[in-house]
């Protein structure tokens, strides 16, 4: 009986720390507020002269005008946005290519 109630008592430990993994993860505040000002396009598959595609996200100002363009490629993390700080700035469109 009472290997029941601690079988009983750690499945349902089990069951509500394991409910958190499924929920969806939260957007970073930061990514929210760069779609307010710009359009932001994420895993676009780029083909590359190989055939290879490479996932890019793009982000463009929603202002109309002409801005310089902030290539950046790297063999790390895909997501700029996890550290919580915006790399970018309102003015430039921007590619960002992980290799």
């Amino acid at each position: 009986m009472h290997l029941r109630k601690t079988l009983l008592g750690a499945f349902s430990l089990l069951l509500l720390i394991s409910g958190r993994s499924y929920a969806q993860p939260e957007e970073p505040e930061i990514l929210t507020k760069l779609k307010e000002i710009a359009i932001v396009d994420e895993k676009v598959m780029m083909p590359m002269r190989d055939g290879v595609r490479l996932a890019t996200d793009i982000f463009r100002p929603k202002a109309e005008g002409e801005y310089p363009v902030i290539f950046i490629r790297t063999p790390y993390n895909f997501n700029p946005w996890r550290d919580g700080e915006m790399r970018f700035t309102r003015y430039y469109q921007t590619a960002y290519e992980a290799i």
